[in-house]
This record gives C-alpha cells, sequence and structure tokens, in this order.
C-alpha cells in the first residue's frame, strides 16, 4: 500500500486533481482502519481482502 501512497503522492504534487486527491484520501482511510484494527488477529485477514480489493481499485 506505501507504493500505491507514494506514487498516488508523487502524481499530485506534479500534477494535483480530483482522481489523485481521491486516491490519497482512500488511502488514508486505509490507514486508518489499519490502525484501528492492528493487534487484532481476527480481523488482519479482513484487512488483507480490504487492502487488495483497494489497492486493484486504485490501479485500475
Amino acid at each position: 500500500m506505501a507504493h500505491a501512497r507514494r506514487k498516488s503522492h508523487d502524481l499530485h504534487a506534479v500534477r494535483p486533481n480530483d482522481v489523485t486527491e481521491e486516491a490519497l484520501r482512500r488511502i488514508c482511510v486505509l490507514y486508518k482502519i489499519e490502525e484501528q484494527i492492528r493487534g487484532k488477529s481476527h480481523l488482519m485477514n479482513d484487512l488483507a481482502c480490504t487492502r487488495r480489493e483497494w489497492c486493484r481499485c486504485l490501479t485500475t
């Protein structure tokens, strides 16, 4: 996820637009979710699935 965040940030720094702003906003939401469930092992599988889905959405 960090790679997607860096790429989105770099693109936004060069050419800010609604798409890069939305990508950064969504990544921020994912980081907040991850922070909330860190250490709760029964939720970590859900996090992994969510990350994959969001990353797919961000790259397509």
